[in-house]
Formats: C-alpha cells, sequence, structure tokens
C-alpha cells in the first residue's frame, strides 16, 4: 500500500479525533492507562478520515462528525488487540503487541475496553439510529473473524466467500462511518445507500492490498510481520487467485496442514509473486477503486469529495496497479 497524504482539508478534525484519542487511557486511569497507551499511537487513521471526509462533504456538524471519527477508530483499536492475540502477532506497527507487552488477558480486557468506549461515545450523543449503526457494524466484524478462521485451511475456498469475509470483517466498519456521516448531515436514504456502498467497496479494496502486503511488504513499511496471515493458514485472495492458475482451485498443500514452517512460508510467498496472482488481485483492487470513485462522484462537488477520490486512488496505489 501506499503512503496516504494527510489531508489538508480535515486536519484540525484530525488533530481533534487525536486529542480524544490520547485523552482515553488518561481518563480510565492506572492500570489501564499503561496498557491502553501503547495501544492508541500510530496507524493511519484511514476510518476516522472516511468519516471526516464524508460528513464535511456533505455539510455536517463538526462536533458530531468528531465524536464518531473517533469512536470508529477506538473500535478498530479494539479490534486489531484482538486480531494480534487470534493470530499470535507478536508486533504491531513496529513495536510489540499489548498481549506480549502485558500477557494475554490484560490485553482482551483492553480490546473490550476500546470496543465499549467507542459504542459508549457514539451513545452520548442521543441519537438511537447511530447506535444501531455501530453496534451491527461491530457484529459484523465479529462474523466476518467467525467465518475467517471457519475457513483456516479449507481446500476449495472461493472466491465469494473470501468477498463474504472481507465484507464483513473489513467492509463494515468503513460502511458504517459514511452512513453515520450521512446521518448527521440529515442525509436521505438514497445518499445514505449510496454511502453504504461507497464505504463497502472502498473497504473491499483496503482489504485486498492489505492481503496483498502479507505476501509482498516490508514490515518497515506496513508495520506487519509478512506471511501472518500464510502462516496461520488464512486463505485470501492472492492465495485463491494462484490456485486458480495453477488449475486444481485448491490452495497449496502446506496451508491446509496449518502453522506451515519459514521454508514453507517463504516458498509459497515466491511462488504467488511469481504466478501472475498479484498483479490479478492488484487489478481487482483497482476495479473496485474505480466503482467507488464512481458512486463518489453522485455527491456534491467539493474539495472533501476530490480528498475522497483521492483516498480511494491512494488506497490501491498508482495508476498502473489497474486505476
Amino acid at each position: 500500500m501506499t503512503s496516504l497524504h494527510p489531508f489538508p482539508e480535515i486536519h484540525e478534525d484530525l488533530m481533534a479525533v487525536g486529542d480524544i484519542l490520547l485523552s482515553l487511557p488518561r481518563e480510565a486511569g492506572a492500570p489501564v492507562e499503561d496498557i491502553l497507551s501503547g495501544a492508541i499511537p500510530g496507524g493511519k487513521r484511514i476510518r476516522p478520515s472516511v468519516v471526516l471526509l464524508a460528513s464535511r462533504m456533505l455539510g455536517g456538524p463538526r462536533r458530531s462528525l468528531v465524536e464518531i471519527a473517533a469512536a470508529i477508530e477506538m473500535i478498530h483499536i479494539g479490534t486489531l488487540v484482538h486480531d494480534d492475540i487470534i493470530d499470535s502477532v507478536p508486533r504491531r506497527r513496529g513495536h510489540d503487541s499489548l498481549h506480549t507487552l502485558w500477557g494475554v488477558s490484560p490485553a482482551v480486557l483492553a480490546g473490550d475496553f476500546l470496543l465499549s468506549a467507542g459504542l459508549g461515545r457514539v451513545a452520548s450523543l442521543g441519537n438511537p439510529g447511530l447506535v444501531s449503526v455501530l453496534t451491527d457494524a461491530v457484529c459484523s466484524v465479529c462474523r466476518g473473524e467467525i467465518r475467517e478462521l471457519a475457513n483456516i485451511g479449507r481446500t476449495g475456498t472461493k472466491r465469494e466467500e473470501y468477498f463474504r469475509v472481507v465484507g464483513e470483517k473489513t467492509a463494515s466498519l468503513f460502511s458504517a462511518g459514511m452512513v453515520m456521516a450521512g446521518m448527521v448531515s440529515g442525509a436521505g436514504n438514497e445518499t445514505l445507500y449510496a454511502l453504504e456502498n461507497s464505504g463497502r467497496l472502498l473497504g473491499t479494496a483496503f482489504q485486498l492490498v492489505d492481503d496483498i502486503a502479507d505476501i509482498t511488504g516490508d514490515e518497515r513499511v506496513t508495520g506487519k510481520v509478512p506471511g501472518t496471515d500464510l502462516r496461520r493458514g488464512i486463505v485470501t485472495l492472492p492465495v485463491i487467485i494462484f490456485a486458480e492458475m495453477q488449475g486444481n482451485r485448491c490452495i497449496p498443500e502446506p496451508l491446509c496442514r496449518g502453522n506451515p514452517d519459514e521454508d514453507a512460508v517463504r516458498d509459497i510467498c515466491r511462488e504467488i509473486r511469481a504466478s501472475g496472482a498479484i498483479e490479478e488481485c492488484q487489478k481487482a483492487a483497482g476495479e473496485i477503486a474505480m466503482e467507488t470513485r464512481k458512486l463518489l462522484a453522485s455527491f456534491p462537488d467539493n474539495c472533501y469529495r476530490e480528498a475522497l477520490d483521492r483516498l480511494a486512488q491512494e488506497i490501491v496505489g498508482p495508476p498502473e496497479h489497474g486505476q
């Protein structure tokens, strides 16, 4: 994934979101403060940026949109804390994961705290509809994670199942953020539907690029250990496309066994890169990003819409990657 440029259009809003996030550990007090302080810093802040840009695009109120953006990021960080435990990932964003530093039980509770804090933040706005959208999204994230775990090492996993998991696990929070931005901006049902679809497509493209980075990425750039999904036997789109190219439509046998050794991980990564599967996946991500941009074109023409369009482009990289 390319480095995402800062958005001057929402600089002050993002600073306000950052202040809310940084205040959360302080407000919690010791010993929660010590644990949470390691989870809050860092990250691209893509999800709050999407909320802020969408709401500004539609003329939404600043206080509500900043609160929603902060809540979305709290929930996202909470899911990352849980993800690292589930995936047994020792590092995140170049630093030790919370469970590495503090142990599994405190990290689980820290993730729970962040999820609850995010939901509570939105509840404080006094709009039950916003709470409903966000709780539905959190449930969808959990369904997607469970579905992904159930698919570990399964032979013959199809693209349809992969996109179903992605739609729940990743795209649902993007989609919810854009819908909530529309709700506080007074958008009608047609606009809310377009926002929902835009967020779903944007989140899907983001996950595709993230899955590519698991095979081709550099930890110094991505903040993730390469091959994490492969080690766990998680079937991502590059793996599915690679299997299709081999004509057997089955995932590589070492992944079916689970916990492949490092030599097997390196071999599979090399074979996938050499097969052309990465380019096919990049093309798919670019096509989805283009669909997103077509939907965005229906919204008010202003600097915030232009920034969202730029975000859709930057997520999938330069034009030669399918844009």
